[in-house]
C-alpha cells in the first residue's frame, strides 16, 4: 500500500476504526432518483426522525445548497471526508452528483471525497469520477452468481429500459466489476458493501469477499439487512450479531472486512457512531431554503399543469407550459406556450430554447436527460406538487418550496411507542 493510500485510509472514519474517532463524516443528500429496485428497499417509505438507515434522509439539496452546508458544519466539525449515498444512487443522479463533487473539491482541496452507489452506472461515469479527485468509493454487491442476484433485485435501468430477473443480475455484475477494476487502476479506495438477506446470499458472502479481492477492491462490509415495511422481504428477520461475526470471519479469509458499519442515512453528519451533530437538522433544513439562483437575466418561471391552478403534470406529458413573470410584488401570469411533441428530435433543446427566458421550470416530474439539458442551460428545474401560486410565492420572497416535494409521511413505533415523525 503506497503512502498515498494509507494516509486516506487513516482519515475515512468508514474505511478506519480509529478515525471514526477523531474525524466526522458528512454525507449530502443530493441524489433522490435510483436506477434499480432491490427487494429489501422499499423507496416510497418517508423520513421518519427515528429511523437509521441507508436511503433516508430528511431533506434534499442542490449542489451549491450542500457546499453551503458543507462550510457551515465544516466550522463546527472535524470533518475529514464528503460523501454522496442518495438518498438514490449518486450515479442515478450524475449532474448533481458530479457538480457538487466538484465545489467541495474547489472549496476544500484537501478534503477525502467520497460517494456510495450500486455500480450500475459506475463504468460510465469512472473517469469523471477520478478526474474530479474522489478518493474513495462503496458499491453495493449483494451477489457474484446472477441466481442469487435474481432474487434480491426486482429490476433495473439500462438506458431507457427496465431489465429484470437474471438478465438484470448478469448486468449488474459486469457493470459492478468493470466499473470497480477502473477505480482500482486509477488508485481510488474500492469498498463493498454486501447486504446480508436470510435465506437468500448469507452462505455467499465469502464468495463475493473473495471475487472482491480479485477486482482490486480493499475491504468489505457485510452488513445485515434491514426490514422496512412494504418492501418485499418485510417479513424476513434480521441477521443477529452473531450471525454477521460469523460471516465477516469467513470474508476475513480473502478481504479486510469493516466491523464499525453503522448503516448511516444519506444525511448523516458526525463523528461514526454518535447521533447526528446536535445542529446538524437546523442547518440542513436552512441549507435547503436557500435563494435559489436570481434570474436577474431571466424574469420568467415556467410550470407544467394541467388545468392551471395545481403544479400536477409531468414534463415529458406536457404539451405546453405555463409561464409566470416576476413583478414588483409577485409572479404573474404571462402566456401559455407549446412544447414540441413526443418524438420531436432534439426534443430537450428545443424546450431550453423555449423556455431561455425561464429561471426555473416547476414540473410533477422529469426525466434525466431533459433535466441535465435544461440545467445545463441554466433552467433550474423543481420536481413539486400542489398550488402554483404558493410555489412561486415563496421563489418570489427568496425561499426554496422544498416543503412542496413529493414526499410519503407515515407513523412509527419508533423509539417510544408512538411517532409523528
Amino acid at each position: 500500500m503506497t503512502e498515498d493510500i494509507q494516509n486516506r485510509f487513516d482519515t475515512h472514519p468508514c474505511f478506519n476504526r480509529e478515525a471514526g474517532r477523531q474525524y466526522a463524516r458528512i454525507h449530502l443528500p443530493v441524489a433522490p432518483k435510483c436506477n434499480m429496485s432491490c427487494n429489501y428497499c422499499n423507496r416510497a417509505v418517508g423520513d421518519c426522525v427515528n429511523e437509521s438507515r441507508p436511503g433516508v434522509a430528511s431533506t434534499l439539496l442542490k449542489p451549491r445548497q450542500a457546499l453551503a452546508y458543507l462550510e457551515a458544519m465544516a466550522d463546527r466539525l472535524p470533518v475529514s471526508v464528503a460523501g454522496i449515498a442518495g438518498p438514490g444512487d449518486p450515479l442515478a443522479n450524475p449532474n448533481e452528483t458530479l457538480e457538487t463533487m466538484r465545489l467541495v473539491r474547489r472549496r476544500f482541496p484537501d478534503m477525502l471525497l467520497c460517494l456510495s452507489t450500486n455500480g450500475l452506472a459506475l463504468p460510465e461515469y469512472a473517469d469523471k469520477i477520478a478526474e474530479i479527485g474522489v478518493s474513495h468509493v462503496t458499491v453495493t454487491c449483494n451477489a457474484v452468481d446472477p441466481l442469487i442476484g435474481a432474487n434480491l433485485y426486482a429490476w433495473m435501468r439500462s438506458g431507457p429500459f427496465n431489465v429484470r430477473g437474471i438478465d438484470a443480475a448478469k448486468l449488474l455484475l459486469e457493470r459492478q466489476e468493470a466499473g470497480v477494476r477502473c477505480l482500482a487502476e486509477k488508485g481510488i479506495i474500492v469498498k463493498i458493501n454486501t447486504v446480508v438477506v436470510p435465506s437468500i446470499n448469507e452462505n455467499h458472502v465469502e464468495r463475493i469477499a473473495e471475487t472482491a479481492a480479485q477486482w482490486g477492491a480493499a475491504i468489505l462490509n457485510p452488513m445485515a439487512m434491514i426490514p422496512v415495511e412494504g418492501a418485499v422481504f418485510e417479513n424476513l428477520e434480521e441477521p443477529d450479531a452473531g450471525e454477521i461475526l460469523l460471516i465477516r470471519s469467513q470474508a476475513a479469509k480473502h478481504i479486510s472486512v469493516m466491523t464499525h458499519c453503522r448503516r448511516c442515512r444519506a444525511d448523516a453528519a458526525g463523528l461514526l457512531g454518535e447521533e447526528n451533530a446536535p445542529d446538524a437538522e437546523e442547518l440542513l433544513r436552512a441549507a435547503s431554503q436557500m435563494p435559489l439562483s436570481s434570474g436577474a437575466d431571466r424574469p420568467c418561471i415556467a410550470v407544467t399543469s394541467r388545468e392551471g391552478m395545481l403544479i400536477n403534470s409531468h414534463l415529458g406529458e406536457s404539451f405546453d407550459v405555463l409561464i409566470f413573470e416576476k413583478k414588483e410584488r409577485r409572479y404573474e401570469y404571462r402566456e401559455k406556450r407549446a412544447l414540441p411533441a413526443s418524438g420531436t428530435v432534439n426534443r430537450w433543446e428545443l424546450v431550453s430554447a423555449i423556455l431561455r427566458d425561464c429561471s426555473h421550470l416547476l414540473t410533477n416530474g422529469i426525466g434525466g436527460p431533459p433535466q441535465a439539458v435544461l440545467e445545463r442551460e441554466g433552467i433550474e428545474c423543481l420536481e413539486l406538487e400542489g398550488i402554483i401560486e404558493l410555489a412561486l410565492s415563496n421563489i418570489h420572497s427568496g425561499m426554496n418550496p422544498n416543503f412542496m416535494k413529493r414526499r410519503i409521511k407515515k407513523f412509527c413505533d419508533g423509539a417510544g411507542g408512538g411517532c409523528a415523525g
